[in-house]
């Protein structure tokens, strides 16, 4: 039978909280020695720094509903020590009350919903009332009232903390405490079986204001999350609605804390609790969140428990309302958790999006402070607003959007970046539509040698409720024909890969047939003209590319589609970007960003070799009253 490994208790970013936790229950409490109690650590809170004994009684605070802490208790089981990482141990306890156990009617005490997700941080005092630690690590599967609790003395010490000790990846755990850990754990898929080592866990994220379906697909898009967090992508869960909370009774040792990535109409947090306030200074979690060490930048929130959702086959979890409005900044994220600061606020990205639909209008408005989450937040918000817009989620639809990035270089002058496009698909035009911004956004981003910091993204979105869409149904050439003096001009049909005729240094007359993309769509069939100038010195053969705007570029339908501009490296005009290519100049990045076509457009490009035989590529376009789709090539012979 498999064991039960011992996991790291998320502090559930949005909504919904991963934890590990534990504290203690009956027996005797050892008397404290003057030296075994720290009160320099956190002035007001005496923190133990003694040992502990087999059996000895603890009592700890958390909270279920609401905003006011209750009371729990536990026993003192072993130490794991090196548990979290070089020097940093690992506290076990088993613990009862709260919602961790319940007491059926012959007075029998029973696992209850366990340690849950969200408990990450609760703080565990002994007899004395001096801070032991917080509840920071918990099993895998099915409920158990054994936690891990990271020391007291490990996190009220992160904010000197130089670089964190790396966690190990396993840790063994004794007989005695694995016999002692089997016996408390619930399951319904199995029994018991003794636990022998420890594996941290991947903290749970939650969304709140957009469908957590939708932040995970977007999460998976975005290459700095991905280059961040590899395997470990953080995963969010669904959030609850926000509200007003009273911070004076809300941040408290054992109340609610939010750590954010972003806050307003798109809201990613992780849910944990308080640990202990030392003046302006908030400490939680117990582990880490995003382990940014000190270059952390969320804010934190006040948060009110909604209720302990009991999983009988793997943790249970807690659910909470978040009040958007900030506390202040997690200015350190270490091994032994997270540290904030009342009233210092970070730099925030402002994004803003103005949606209209059939002379309605509405604005949402998200302030994002992690970088990394940015596209992630603006793609979130879009897909928010289509849904509410459109009222539809499997519709299509189309979308005539523009949207500004304020930025600034390192070292150099603020700028914006504005660029228009029309995106129409016949389906899911919410999970589509966002593509375009944020990949503009990430990719301003990340590609430049230049440090950018994005200021704010503001979105202008016209919305309709049709799918309007033009494919390339046929191309034509006009050849000319001497018939005795006159000139006789015949349009002729060719099929793709036909090989043409070309005089150098004059014009080859082309027109396309554009006819609509399916059934569903509402675009009119046109014929238009794309004449293709030919270059006085072009030699030998070459090739002719009529492709509409939304097929300029291959889509990749599926999943590992990213937030990245990709461009064609034989095209002088654009610049080929790749996540291991070397980092470009800002002037590239903008180029490449710039000569990104729009969906409304017919482009006709000429590879071609020169006399000298240098390779060239020579282009031109028209508008179209649709998104066009399609790819049709022809063969140019060079002549005379």
């Amino acid at each position: 039978m498999a064991s039960r490994p011992l996991r790291v208790a998320a502090s559930a970013t949005s909504t919904l909280a991963l934890v590990a936790a534990g504290i203690v229950a009956s027996a005797t409490g050892a008397q404290a020695a003057p030296e075994d109690v720290n009160t320099d650590l956190c002035v007001g809170t005496p923190v133990w720094t003694g040992d502990l004994t087999a059996g000895q009684a603890v009592r700890g605070l958390t909270t279920t509903r609401g905003v006011t802490p209750e009371a729990f208790t536990g026993t003192y089981v072993d130490r794991l020590d090196n548990g979290a990482g070089r020097g940093k141990d690992i506290l076990l306890f088993q613990m009862e009350g709260s919602r961790i156990t319940k007491t059926d009617k012959d007075g029998n005490v029973n696992v209850d919903a366990g340690i849950w997700a969200g408990m990450s941080g609760s703080p565990v005092y002994d007899q004395d009332d001096n801070l032991i630690g917080a509840v920071a690590y918990g099993f895998s599967y099915g409920p158990s009232v054994i936690a891990g609790v990271t020391p007291a003395k490990d996190i009220l010490s992160i904010e000197g903390t130089p670089a964190a000790a790396p966690a190990a990846r396993k840790v063994t755990i004794s007989a005695s405490a694995g016999k002692r850990i089997a016996a408390t754990t619930r399951t319904t898929s199995d029994d018991a079986s003794v636990p022998k080592t420890l594996p941290h866990l991947t903290v749970p994220r939650v969304s709140v204001g957009t469908p957590a379906s939708a932040a995970n697909s977007f999460t998976k898009k975005s290459r700095q999350l991905k280059k961040k967090y590899g395997s470990a992508l953080p995963k969010f869960v669904p959030g609850a609605t926000t509200t007003e909370l009273d911070p004076a009774t809300a941040i408290v040792p054992g109340g609610n804390i939010a750590a954010a990535w972003s806050r307003g109409d798109v809201t990613f947090a992780s849910v944990g609790t308080i640990t202990a306030i030392c003046g302006t200074k908030v400490f939680a979690f117990g582990h880490p969140d995003n382990f940014d060490g000190d270059k952390a930048t969320g804010t934190f929130h006040a948060a009110s428990a909604a209720l302990i959702q009991e999983d009988s086959a793997d943790s249970s979890f807690k659910m909470a309302n978040i009040d958007t409005t900030p506390l202040g900044q997690i200015t350190q994220d270490r091994l032994s958790g997270i540290l904030g600061v009342l009233g210092k606020l970070p730099q925030e990205t402002t994004v803003t999006t103005n949606t209209t639909l059939a002379g309605r209008s509405t604005q949402a408005v998200s302030h994002v402070s992690a970088a990394q989450a940015l596209p992630t937040a603006v793609a979130s918000q879009v897909y928010n607003d289509i849904l509410d817009g459109l009222d539809a989620y499997v519709n299509g639809g189309e979308a005539i959007a523009s949207w500004t990035i304020d930025y600034t270089p390192r070292g150099g002058k603020r700028a914006t970046f504005t660029r228009t496009q029309r995106i129409s698909y016949d389906s899911f035009l919410a999970e589509q539509m966002p593509f375009d911004v944020a990949s503009d956004v990430e990719f301003l981003q990340t590609a430049s040698d230049q440090k950018i910091t994005i200021n704010s993204v503001t979105i202008d979105n016209e919305l309709k409720p049709d799918y309007n869409a033009l494919r390339i149904a046929k191309v034509e050439y006009r050849k000319s024909t001497k018939v005795g003096k006159k000139t006789v001009n015949t349009w002729v049909t060719v099929k793709s890969g036909k090989k043409v005729s070309a005089k150098r240094g004059r014009t080859l007359p082309v027109r396309a047939t554009l006819r609509p993309a399916s059934p569903d769509s509402v675009a009119k069939p046109l014929v238009t003209r794309l004449d293709l100038k030919v270059n006085k010195w072009a030699v030998g053969t070459g090739v002719a590319a009529i492709s509409g705007g939304q097929s300029y570029f291959p889509l990749n339908e599926g999943s590992d589609e990213e937030f990245t501009i990709v461009m064609d490296e034989e095209d002088e005009e654009e610049y080929y970007f790749e996540s291991d290519s070397p980092a470009a100049t800002l002037p590239e990045v903008l180029a490449a960003l710039k000569a990104q076509p729009r969906n409304d457009r017919l482009i006709g490009e000429q590879y071609y070799t020169n006399s000298n035989g240098t390779s060239k590529v020579s282009g031109t376009k028209v508008s179209t009253p649709a998104v066009t789709r399609g790819s049709f090539f022809l063969n140019l012979s060079y002549k005379k």
